[in-house]
C-alpha cells in the first residue's frame, strides 16, 4: 500500500508552525508559573521573617528591663566585694599593733623608756628612748636582738651625759 498525502506543504508547516507556537506558549506559562511560585515562596518567607524579628525586638524591649536590673545588681555585688575585701584587710590587721607593742613591752628593759614610737613603712617602726647609761642601752639592745619578732635593729647615735636619748629602727615580723 501506498500513502498518499494530499495535503499541501504549507498547511503542514502552518500546523507545524501552530504545535512549535502551542508548545512555546506552554513552556513560557510553565516558567511564568514556577517564577510565580518562587517569587510567593520567597515573599512568604519575608512576610515570616520580618513577624519574627517584630516578635524578637518586642522580647528585646522586655527584656531591657530586666538588663537594667541586672546591671544595677553587678554594680552593687562589686561593691559589696569591694567593701567585703577592705573588710577583711581591716580585720586581718587590727592585731598587728597590739602584737607589736606586746613583743616591744616584753623586750623593755627597767633602765629604758620611750619618748615616742613611730611607725615608718610596711613593717618599719622607729623608737626614740631614753635611758640613764650606755649599759642600760646596751641591754635593751640586747633584748631587742633575742626577741625573734624583730629583726634587722639599728641604734642612731646616743647623745647626753647624764640622761642618754637614742633612736633605734626596727623591722618587726607579723604575719597576717
Amino acid at each position: 500500500m501506498t500513502l498518499i498525502n494530499l495535503l499541501p506543504p504549507e498547511i503542514a508547516e502552518k500546523r507545524k508552525k501552530r504545535q512549535q507556537l502551542v508548545l512555546v506558549s506552554a513552556l513560557f506559562c510553565v516558567y511564568a508559573m514556577v517564577l510565580a511560585g518562587i517569587w510567593c515562596y520567597y515573599a512568604m518567607q519575608k512576610r515570616m521573617l520580618t513577624t519574627e524579628i517584630k516578635d524578637l525586638d518586642k522580647k528585646i524591649a522586655d527584656l531591657v528591663p530586666i538588663i537594667t536590673e541586672v546591671q544595677r545588681i553587678e554594680v552593687e555585688n562589686n561593691e559589696i566585694k569591694r567593701r567585703v575585701g577592705v573588710i577583711n584587710g581591716l580585720a586581718k590587721g587590727r592585731f598587728r599593733w597590739v602584737t607589736v607593742m606586746n613583743e616591744f613591752s616584753n623586750a623593755m628593759t627597767e633602765d629604758v623608756w620611750i619618748s615616742s614610737f613611730l611607725p615608718l613603712e610596711e613593717n618599719k617602726i622607729s623608737v626614740a628612748c631614753s635611758a640613764f647609761s650606755n649599759y642600760a642601752v646596751a641591754n635593751f639592745m640586747v633584748s631587742l636582738m633575742k626577741n625573734p619578732f624583730f629583726a634587722n635593729i639599728e641604734v642612731g647615735s646616743v647623745s647626753g651625759d647624764d640622761i642618754k636619748g637614742f633612736t633605734i629602727t626596727m623591722n618587726y615580723l607579723y604575719g597576717d
